[in-house]
């Protein structure tokens, strides 16, 4: 809505000297910050009503000080809270629902107060929510007044929501577009159509279109506000003229938002590839230091089989020596001499030791010659 202020906001705020302004949907504040600086200069009050603002509401209020009341809610609660107001901005949940019920709202607080309905501006009333209901919380909105609804584009002249590209498939928009109780022109147009108040609408069009609803009594109240309306009346060739600059317009975000998003899905398959890379690296790299060390523990496995086969070697001879078999034999009798008992003789240990190591010295040579075979 933002967008609407050097041209339509700023002007008829200075035509009607609000004393009390409600913004309903700041978003990241914007036009939050335009109103404020309205209220700074003329002493208004500005309600802000948002359950999820893009920024530090609590810190915009220190700054701001009485100029500033925020209501962090859904509008329908915040709204019978706030004991009076003179403008309502809507620019919250554009749905039918929502909006329809914003201004039965207000009609009834007016009634209760006995005041007369304020001067009212809502964004989205062209396409492509003028049609067609948006929900940002679906379970916010009864079921009996939710459309079936997807996360998929819209482009501009077709119903149905598209499967590839267009606009806003990241939210949650109804199926089809028209019909009974979809979009925030619908809702305005239902509203009115029950409300005991003189209301006159002016739809601006571009930039998603703006309404305003204006009681006939403020219209005569206030002349630079009429005076204004009266400028913003555009002729039918004017209006066909700016609905086909947004159509350019729509079609050009519409591309963009596809660039978009296709530049951001080849950054996160870029991404993946890098981590995917780094994480190649990084697997070589220790398999790397994996076969260095299995290097060396197979030229220590070497080299202690070389010194057990010469040692098997040896020792098979000093076995089968006659020093040896001498000295065995004095052992044995000095034991029996001396009534110690038996121990199992060296030799026969040794020999034990020696056969196991000589078969898995052949186990082991198979084994590598196989490898050597299949490599």
């Amino acid at each position: 809505m933002q967008r609407f202020w050097e041209t339509v906001i700023g002007p008829v705020l200075d035509a009607v000297q609000p004393k009390i302004i409600v913004e309903i949907g700041s978003d990241q504040g914007g036009n939050t910050v335009n109103l404020l600086e309205f209220c700074g200069r003329t002493g208004a009050t500005l309600h802000v009503i948002d359950p999820a603002p893009k920024y530090d509401a609590s810190k915009w209020q220190d700054e701001h000080g009485e100029h500033l009341v925020f209501h962090e809610d859904l509008s329908l609660n915040a709204l019978p809270s706030i004991e009076d107001f003179d403008v309502v901005l809507i620019d919250g949940d554009h749905n039918w629902y929502t909006v329809f019920n914003e201004l039965q709202t207000i009609e009834r607080l007016c009634d209760e107060r006995a005041r007369e309905f304020p001067l009212v501006l809502l964004h989205d009333v062209g396409w492509p929510y003028g049609r067609r209901d948006l929900y940002y919380d679906p379970d916010s909105i009864p079921e009996e007044h939710r459309k079936p609804h997807d996360k998929k584009g819209m482009l501009p002249g077709t119903s149905d929501l598209v499967e590839e590209g267009g606009l806003n498939r990241h939210l949650n928009n109804a199926l089809h577009e028209a019909g009974p109780e979809n979009g925030v022109l619908t809702a305005v147009e239902d509203f009115l159509g029950a409300s005991r108040f003189e209301l006159d609408l002016l739809v601006l069009p571009g930039i998603h279109g703006l309404g305003i609803l204006t009681p006939l009594p403020l219209r005569q109240k206030y002349p630079d506000l009429e005076r204004l309306l009266g400028e913003m009346d555009f002729s039918p060739f004017f209006v066909r003229y700016v609905d086909g600059v947004e159509r350019a317009r729509l079609e050009l975000q519409i591309h963009q938002q596809t660039e978009h998003r296709e530049r951001a899905g080849a950054d996160q398959l870029e991404g993946k590839v890098q981590e995917y890379r780094q994480r190649l690296a990084e697997e070589s790299h220790r398999l790397r230091e994996a076969r260095h060390e299995l290097n060396l523990a197979k030229r220590d496995v070497l080299q202690l089989s070389e010194w057990l086969y010469d040692l098997d070697a040896d020792i098979s001879v000093l076995l089968r020596s006659r020093r040896w078999k001498l000295s065995s034999a004095a052992i044995g009798l000095y034991r029996k001499a001396t009534l110690k008992g038996k121990e199992v003789a060296v030799d026969g240990a040794m020999e034990d030791i020696l056969r196991k190591f000589r078969s898995w010295h052949r186990e082991r040579t198979v084994q590598d010659q196989k490898c050597k075979g299949n490599g």
